[in-house]
């Protein structure tokens, strides 16, 4: 990733969509998780129940959310935004599937959100680190102390930290979306140092 700032595109056009999405009637029930509907076919559930909300209040703090940490994200590496936006969908999706069996229907992107929350997370260390701003670091460290200590009260009490209207929250697809992001985040930098280790190796040969 480099130092420039690019203007989001992707992020806003996906807020549009999503705020059409919820206010067109009917549409909100044909893209929601329904474990019965999955069964039968719907597959595109899966991928889309994300993007439909149970309320004004849900979708205004997770769309919220979604669209500054998008904007952030996408920013500083739109490929890391596509990236995270993917993989965070398909992991949220699988973690309902498999730690929640039993839930019949889901809505919302506070799973997604919590992907893109992770990659700004790390980035900003990253850069934190690098200008060896040693107060950034620490800020952004007692910010995802933050985000586990809302975690843990949503699994203690059982309502989300924000948008309790009433809805049971998925702390494990906050989870699932924090772990894809940080993948992510922490996959590129890896593989962006590929070619130094392969380097190293060449040099050591050549010794």
């Amino acid at each position: 990733m480099d130092g420039h700032r690019r203007t989001p595109i992707l992020i806003p056009a996906l807020v549009v969509a999503i705020l059409l999405a919820q206010g067109i009637p009917g549409v909100p029930g044909l893209l929601e998780y329904r474990a019965d509907a999955v069964a039968d076919g719907e597959w595109w559930r899966l991928l889309t129940w994300h993007g439909v909300h149970w309320s004004q209040r849900h979708l205004l703090w997770d769309l919220l959310a979604f669209g500054v940490l998008g904007s952030l994200c996408e920013a500083r590496s739109r490929r890391l935004t596509v990236s995270a936006l993917v993989v965070g969908v398909l992991t949220v999706s699988v973690a309902v599937r498999v730690v929640r069996p039993e839930l019949q229907t889901c809505r919302g992107l506070s799973g997604i959100d919590c992907a893109l929350f992770a990659l700004f997370w790390w980035l900003s260390i990253r850069e934190a680190l690098g200008a060896g701003d040693r107060r950034q670091v620490v800020l952004f460290v007692l910010v995802g102390l933050g985000f586990a200590g809302k975690t843990i009260y949503e699994c203690a009490v059982g309502q989300a930290f924000f948008a309790g209207d009433g809805f049971i929250p998925l702390p494990s697809s906050h989870l699932a979306g924090f772990a894809a992001g940080l993948t992510v985040a922490i996959g590129a930098e890896l593989w962006s140092s590929l070619p130094c280790w392969r380097a190293r190796e060449v040099t050591a040969m050549v010794q």
